[in-house]
This record gives C-alpha cells, structure tokens and sequence, in this order.
C-alpha cells in the first residue's frame, strides 16, 4: 500500500465516523445527497413524501428503481409499485 491509499483509507473512516449521528446514516451517498436537495430532515418527512409520491423512482437525476427500492428497504416502507413507466424512446430506459 502506498502512503497516499493509507491516507484515503484513514479519511474515508473519519468520514463514516463523523456521519453515524446524521438521521441518513446507512443510506447510500446517491439516496442521501436526495435528501439534502429535497431537504428532508428526518424518516417520518421522508416516509410522508414517499406515500405522497413526491419521491419517485425517474423523477430525480440518478434516481431510478434501485436507488428508490434502497431508500425503501432502509426506511422500512413498502415501495409502491409503478406500472405506467414508458421506455425512452432514444436509450430504452423506463421513464
């Protein structure tokens, strides 16, 4: 190992140390960065938005099925089951 990949090794630690008392912590960098845009302060504000639907899987940037089925299995919600997307017509991707 090189002193610069201990160096990024011992950062990333005082990191996750420095997240444990965040209400995200366990949640996936892409969910939590949601999150913070959509500033969401806590699980029963995330778990209203969700049953709202204002948290969708497509709606966001980089925010698809698995990033909203994640976001439902660590807050312990039922995700709710969208049929209606259509695939882009350019990539084939569900909208």
């Amino acid at each position: 190992m090189t002193k610069q990949r201990v160096h990024q090794v011992i950062l990333a630690h005082k990191k996750r140390e420095a997240c444990k008392h965040l209400w995200t912590h366990g949640l996936s960098t892409r969910n939590t960065t949601l999150m913070t845009q959509l500033k969401i302060n806590g699980i029963e504000q995330l778990k209203e938005n969700v049953q709202n639907q204002h948290i969708r899987p497509f709606k966001y940037k980089n925010f698809g099925l698995k990033s909203y089925h994640d976001l439902c299995a660590w807050a312990g919600i039922a995700p709710i089951e969208f049929r209606n997307f259509k695939p882009c017509p350019h990539c084939g991707k569900l909208q």
